[in-house]
């Protein structure tokens, strides 16, 4: 866990994680394990409660945070694929409106995170460029002030190393900028040196962000940078277990096929660090954006699709 981390936005969390309460010999949740790392505020999940008959699965998407959370909202995407899983997880965005405060002096930050459709057919990323609207339409809604700071942290599922022009079009779409990209790793989907990923499978994209409203307070200072959350010591999953209706240990019988890993997702994480102290300021602010003059004024973003540990946000 990153020491400064302020804020986590989590996908793919369908289940509470292989903590689940379905198993009766640990009932711990993940927002349980969470707590005890300083992250008490929490909000729903996308898509509970379920409101759509087709929906068999939730959107898998929250957000922790270590400071409070004033206000919070979810919408689930009118648009995805029909001919995909995806038709069955309500997939959607959640609001959180988070106050953090240093030496007195406290400061808004409005978060957004989401997972947009998955695939690379071209019907898949029309989806994802309406749903990209749908998200900005969603933000919209809540009149935020152009002085204060908008982030939106994802799987968008654009593939920035592999098909620049279609990221930058979804990344276009939420009137949005990507940090400057810091750091030697070039992927957050990455077959070739991820462990969770069986070893006939050779695929490498970069999926997973940290972005600011270009319609908001601009940070003085921002990077991006993939980081790869790893267990302290090997340990063993269950990788398929086809008659399982809830998570299965490795030395179930029911599981079939198990696998020794270190890391803890199927993405890395991307550490997004967004430093709004306009005295740091080394270029012009855009015309919609004002200062606060506030002096506490940094944000950092950690962003991760997993298999334990979805997608992540830091403020500080």
């Amino acid at each position: 866990m990153h020491p400064d981390l302020d804020v986590i936005v989590f996908q793919e969390v369908f289940m509470g994680g292989c903590f689940a309460p379905l198993l009766s010999m640990n009932r711990l949740t993940i927002r349980e394990i969470l707590t005890e790392y300083g992250f008490v505020h929490f909000t729903g999940t996308v898509g509970i409660p379920r409101s759509n008959p087709v929906k068999l699965e939730n959107g898998g998407t929250f957000i922790a945070s270590k400071w409070p959370i004033l206000e919070e909202s979810q919408i689930v995407y009118r648009d995805g694929d029909r001919l995909s899983f995806d038709n069955f997880m309500a997939k959607g965005v959640m609001y959180a409106k988070i106050e953090k405060t240093v030496d007195d002096v406290s400061k808004l930050y409005h978060v957004f995170g989401t997972h947009l459709q998955s695939g690379n057919y071209h019907i898949q990323d029309t989806i994802r460029m309406m749903q990209a609207v749908e998200m900005y339409e969603f933000k919209q809604t809540f009149n935020i002030p152009h002085d204060e700071a908008v982030i939106y942290a994802g799987d968008l599922n654009a593939d920035r190393a592999g098909d620049p022009e279609h990221a930058a079009e979804v990344i276009g779409a939420l009137r949005a900028t990507t940090p400057t990209i810091i750091g030697d790793m070039e992927y957050t989907f990455d077959a070739e040196t991820n462990d969770v990923y069986w070893d006939i499978i050779d695929v490498r994209f970069w999926l997973d962000y940290v972005l600011y409203s270009n319609e908001h307070e601009q940070p003085a200072l921002s990077t991006l940078e993939v980081v790869t959350p790893r267990t302290e010591a090997p340990i063993e999953v269950c990788l398929i277990a086809p008659r399982a209706r809830g998570p299965v240990y490795a030395d179930s019988p029911t599981c079939s096929r198990s696998r020794v890993i270190t890391n803890l997702a199927d993405h890395y994480a991307v550490l997004g660090v967004l430093d709004y102290d306009q005295s740091k300021r080394l270029t012009t602010i855009p015309t919609l954006t004002t200062a606060s003059g506030a002096t506490m004024k940094r944000a950092s973003v950690l962003s991760c699709l997993a298999l334990v540990v979805g997608v992540s946000l830091l403020l500080k």
